[in-house]
């Protein structure tokens, strides 16, 4: 079945019950060793559009939820996901804090870390991932990141260099985005760095500069108490793939007009190295009065649903739209995964509709697959065959839901 997308003309997802229909070509690896297969750059930059793939299907295959079991084997929050070797489920708890570990039909095997300063513990787990055999996880408040075994047995604690959103490396160093706090705030573009630090006593360097348009966050109250996302940010995004042999930066930045509309895949090795480059074209979509009202007010449902309004409603949506950045076009894209096999997951305009378009990148720009699935799940990680997300409700519950390739 084929039905007209903004992007192109494009199988149509086809969804029953849990069930989705992707669009991609085969699930081979793309990115294998990083630096080998992407040692040629794409000079040229050449621009790419859409184009078809074979038909897939995600099935839900395990669903996890806050408050089932005993207080000890459920998690409160994931704030991020990881799929292990067997498929298993890591979930990064950081209100509890800690991982908490499902194996692959989804029962609970353990929790590590707890809190506390000391060895194994955390103040706040945001992030993780795997250095090969070696799990890792980033506590942001205590600076630091601890390594576990596939057992769950603690390893050792190694220093975050300097503050910032970090990933791993797979030669053992960080990635950190060194974000000024203050320059989220300023009314004119600012710049800053994605910077690798190697696992020697080497000098770090500047992988890419990472580009925010004014004012990347909102402020509401005189004095800025309450701080939210832009709804429709174009900064960079960036992401690590899973085993951290290749760093991939997207530049989304809103065009001037429909004739400039395309947003550029760069990819890099775990050296810093640029490895390849590709700008892909697509059609704008303006932002019109719907989706502005529809995006403002499903956030001000949300918070008034979960009591953290603190003021009152009509107070806290006049507030709330004259700190929102309103751009003509949307931002093209919204979130950005690296899977397993080294393809690149991009979530497209976020249309204030029930579902969202996710596309899967090859290394050269190509669309390999398309899938729609509720605007309202995050997509923690994606492995060869299976994809994890999350989703909040207004009651404040969550559900990690593991889906399958078939």
């Amino acid at each position: 079945m084929i039905c007209y997308d903004p992007f192109g003309w494009v199988p149509a997802p086809i969804r029953i019950r849990d069930r989705y229909a992707v669009t991609g070509g085969e699930m081979g690896h793309l990115f294998l060793l990083g630096r080998v297969v992407l040692s040629v750059t794409l000079l040229a930059t050449p621009l790419f559009g859409q184009t078809e793939g074979r038909p897939l299907h995600l099935a839900s295959e395990v669903r996890l939820a806050t408050g089932v079991g005993p207080a000890d084997t459920t998690f409160l929050i994931a704030a991020d996901g990881v799929l292990g070797p067997n498929e298993e489920i890591y979930l990064v708890d950081p209100t509890a804090p800690g991982v908490y570990v499902y194996d692959a039909r989804g029962r609970f095997i353990r929790r590590l870390g707890r809190p506390g300063d000391g060895p194994g513990e955390f103040r706040s787990a945001m992030a993780a991932g795997w250095l090969y055999d070696t799990l890792w996880v980033a506590d942001y408040q205590l600076r630091r990141v601890s390594l576990f075994t596939e057992a769950g047995d603690f390893i050792r604690v190694l220093q975050q260099p300097v503050p910032g959103v970090l990933r791993m490396l797979a030669d053992g160093g960080f990635v950190v985005a060194r974000v000024d706090p203050a320059s989220l705030y300023e009314g004119t573009a600012s710049t800053d760095p994605l910077v690798r630090f190697p696992p020697a006593d080497t000098a770090p360097d500047t992988v890419a500069l990472l580009v925010h348009s004014p004012p990347a966050r909102i402020k509401i109250g005189s004095e800025g108490q309450r701080q939210f996302q832009q709804f429709f940010a174009d900064g960079h995004l960036w992401a690590v793939s899973p085993g951290g042999r290749t760093i991939v930066v997207v530049d989304r930045r809103v065009p001037g007009g429909p004739e400039d509309a395309a947003f550029t895949i760069s990819t890099f090795g775990m050296d810093g190295g640029r490895t390849a480059t590709a700008r892909v074209g697509y059609v704008p979509r303006r932002l019109d009065d719907r989706i502005y009202a529809a995006t403002v007010g499903r956030f001000v449902d949300d918070l008034d649903a979960q009591g953290r309004l603190h003021m009152r409603r009509e107070q806290f949506a006049v507030a709330l739209r004259a700190a929102t950045l309103r751009p003509r076009f949307l931002p093209p894209v919204t979130r950005l995964v690296v899977a397993t096999d080294g393809r690149v997951w991009l979530r497209r305009e976020d249309l204030a509709e029930d579902d969202v378009t996710w596309q899967v990148f090859s290394a050269d720009g190509q669309v390999r697959g398309t899938v729609r699935l509720p605007t309202e799940e995050e997509v923690f990680a994606v492995s060869s065959r299976s994809v994890l997300v999350g989703r909040h409700f207004d009651d404040g519950h969550m559900e990690v839901t593991r889906y399958r390739y078939q």
